[in-house]
């Protein structure tokens, strides 16, 4: 008798939700086109390795300052950046000038490539002149460069 009165106090339950069958209703087509993705460049044993992001989320250095992800940390990524280092850029002439907060000599030769490389794809994904030019990496009282992306 109580399994009688559970079942039919669940079949009225489900029989009140309010939820009315209907035809099908057609939605639109689905987005299309190409999604636009940003490299932000880490490393990954002992070389570089690319982490796309959505363009346009943030600034794109920010992101590389800012480091791996938990995701991207849990798939072996790291950054040999400085914890609070600040990333700046100059696209204003063919020669691309990168400046950060540190002295550059200070920077590991990956952490010079991690700069140089997402600086490079931004640069690409901007449409400008040498997408594979030098990159030069200024700081406190001294600069670096040009420096090139090494990654294939």
């Amino acid at each position: 008798m109580k399994r009688l009165t559970v079942l039919l106090a669940v079949l009225l339950a489900v029989a009140a939700c309010g939820v009315r069958p209907s035809a099908v209703i057609p939605g639109g087509d689905a987005p299309g086109g190409s999604v636009v993705t940003t490299l932000i460049f880490f490393v990954s044993g002992d070389e570089l390795a690319p982490a796309p992001r959505p363009d346009g989320s943030t600034d794109t250095l920010a992101q590389l300052a800012a480091g791996p992800t938990a995701d991207e940390r849990a798939q072996g990524l790291r950054t040999e950046l400085p914890p609070g280092i600040s990333i700046g850029r100059d696209y204003s002439n063919a020669d691309l000038v990168v400046t950060v907060s540190v002295a550059p000599h200070t920077l590991s030769g990956l952490a010079v490539q991690q700069i140089a490389c997402t600086v490079t794809n931004i640069r690409g994904a901007l449409g400008a002149p040498s997408v594979s030019g030098p990159v030069t990496v200024v700081g406190p009282g001294e600069s670096l460069g040009p420096r090139y992306c090494g990654v294939s």
